[in-house]
Parts: structure tokens; sequence; C-alpha cells
């Protein structure tokens, strides 16, 4: 599973849920499928990598092929946009993506892409084509997955009545097919739809509910988005103390399973917190760890982010120079920042400070 936000809050993408061909390496396949949904991605890869070769499986290029999408997949919770970019496009020149259920993966990881760089067009336009595809084949659990990526968009464009519509569409086939995760993921949207409306205790309960489904099924990325979730959450309600204890929940988790965006959410958030607490040398020391942890997997927009605000506290601490320096390591990241007002703020306080 991947990850995106809204306000603060973090939403739920599911990952493909394709069969493998029956091949010798079929268990391979398999269980690195089942590894990556728990979060164990090193392992995961481990085992893809063993099926794939230069020239790929004799006679079994398509098993070949869903090797590739596998190892997107998990790019894709890693991080590594990039790579996940090449492992599609090698994946797309086999031109084996007329199978329904083959078309549905390859749409549906091509969304997630798209969502994570922030182009919501192409990743509404894919998750559409997911859903079409799903209903065209009686696919339930694709038609679910494909509601709650639908769902997420439509939180992230302000529009909760179709999100909640979304999601609860999803819960519905969700528990339908006695679906676990997909009623956790469920629950989690309604739970992010019930903290953007002020109902707190609401949210926390799906949050929870959420959490112990994660708990029990034991998806490590899942238990920590949720922390991520619960952490928010508290912070609004100003029990910044509990926030900040499941915000090292969720670092703890991210770290461990090589989650790159998700431990910088959690290093930005615990300095966030930190400065609520009146902590500032606390969120420093949190801002710069999430900068260079941005910097060093190619997370620019984020990167600046966090040199923006830490640029911010040590301009109210007097420390001229450092804030100087710091906008500075901002600016040379230049054009590989997305969110350009980043750069357009900070060019602000350089003029400021002199």
């Amino acid at each position: 599973m991947a990850r995106f936000r809204k306000a603060q809050y973090w939403i739920f993408v599911p990952g493909d849920a394709g069969s493998v061909a029956a091949v010798p390496h079929e268990v391979l396949v398999k269980r690195a499928h089942l590894l990556s949904v728990l979060g164990r991605w090193e392992k995961a890869e481990s085992d893809l990598l063993k099926c794939r070769t230069p020239g790929g499986i004799p006679g079994q290029a398509e098993f070949s092929s869903q090797v590739l999408l596998e190892l997107a997949g998990i790019r894709i919770n890693q991080g590594r946009l990039g790579e996940a970019r090449e492992l599609i496009g090698d994946y797309e020149s086999g031109g084996l993506d007329s199978a329904p259920e083959r078309k549905m993966n390859l749409t549906n990881l091509k969304g997630k892409l798209a969502f994570y760089q922030g182009d919501l067009t192409a990743a509404k336009c894919g998750f559409r084509r997911v859903m079409e595809l799903a209903e065209s084949s009686g696919q339930q659990i694709h038609k679910a997955q494909a509601g709650l990526n639908l769902g997420n968009i439509s939180v992230m464009e302000g529009d909760m009545e179709a999100a909640e519509s979304f999601y609860r569409k999803a819960l519905t086939i969700s528990e339908e097919l006695q679906d676990v995760s997909g009623i956790g993921m469920a629950l989690g949207g309604l739970g992010i739809l019930a903290a953007e409306r002020g109902e707190h205790q609401r949210a926390l309960e799906c949050f929870r509910r959420d959490l112990d489904i994660g708990l029990r099924l034991g998806q490590a990325q899942t238990v920590a988005q949720t922390h991520g979730n619960i952490g928010q959450l508290l912070a609004d309600m100003g029990r910044f103390h509990e926030a900040m204890d499941s915000y090292q929940e969720q670092l703890e988790i991210t770290r461990r399973i090589g989650d790159a965006p998700g431990t910088f959410n959690a290093l930005y958030c615990l300095a966030s917190c930190a400065s609520e607490l009146g902590k500032p040398a606390e969120a420093s020391d949190c801002l710069r760890r999430a900068a260079d942890h941005g910097i060093e997997w190619s997370m620019a927009t984020e990167a600046a982010k966090a040199l923006l605000d830490l640029a911010g506290i040590q301009v109210e601490a007097g420390e001229t120079e450092a804030a100087r320096a710091t906008v500075a390591e901002l600016l040379a990241l230049g054009e590989e920042v997305r969110d350009r007002s980043l750069i357009e703020r900070a060019l602000s306080l350089k003029g400021r400070i002199g």
C-alpha cells in the first residue's frame, strides 16, 4: 500500500490484488506479494530478484512482466518513483497488458505513481479506468480498491460528500467479500472525513479499529500510517505529548521497513509538535533530520519544506548566519522543488535576513 495526505492526514491507497501465472517460480512471487503487503519489502524484493534474469524466463514473458509489476509496486511504496517508472516502462514494452487482470494492475500502479507525483488528473483517469474494468469483469475487490483511490482524490479536492460515498461503497463491498484489509482501509478513510469535520471521537474510533486490523494482519505500513493519523488527530486536539508518542511509533516502523515518505512525515510532524510545546531545539533537530532524509531520497519538495521551517526557527532564535545557510541550501535545490511557493517564500526570507 501506498499513502497520501490531505490536510495533514494520511490517506491509504491500496496496491494491486493480482495473481501470478502458474510457473515454476510461482511460489516465490506469491510469497513476495504477501511480504510486500506486510511491509517486508526487502525480503519481497529478494524473492522477486531470484525470479528476474537479464533475458527474462525463457517461454515465460508474461511471468517475467508480473515480476516487474511487483517490483514497481514496492518502489512506489518506498518513494523511489524514478525506479518505479522505469519498471513500469519495462513492463509496457513487453506488450502484455491486454488481459483485464493485468490491465487493471498496470493501470492501478500508474494511477498510484501519478498520485504520488501530484498529478491528480492522471491519477483520477487511471483509477476510473480500473473501476470500469473491474465492473465489466466482475472483479469486486478491484472495484472496492478503485473506489478507495477515487475517494482519496475526492478528499484532496475537498469534495467530502463524494469521498464519503466512495469510502462507504468500498466498505460495503469489503464487508460482503469479508476482506478485512479492505475494511480497515475504508475505516481509515472514514476516519479522515470525521477528523476533517471536527468529529474527533468518531475519527479516533475509526483509526483505532483500522489500527487493530493492521496489527492483527501484520501489515506494518498500515500500522505506521494509522499511528500517523492518530498522531495528527491528537495534535489537532491539542494533545501534543500523546501525538509525539504516536509519531514516534510511526517513525520506528517506517525506518524499519524502508518507507522513505513515511519517515519524512513522522520527522516533520514530530518537529511540529515540539514547536507547539515550546521546544525549538528539538524541533530544529527533527527538521534537520527530515531535510537530510528528503535530500537523500530525492524528495526535494519535502526537503525544501523542512528547510524553510528550520530557517524560520533559526531567524526567531537570532541565528542569522545559520538561517542564511539554510535558505541557501533550500534554493540550491532549484527546479527539483515542485512547489514553487516554497522557493518564493525562501527568497522573501533571504531578503529579510540579508
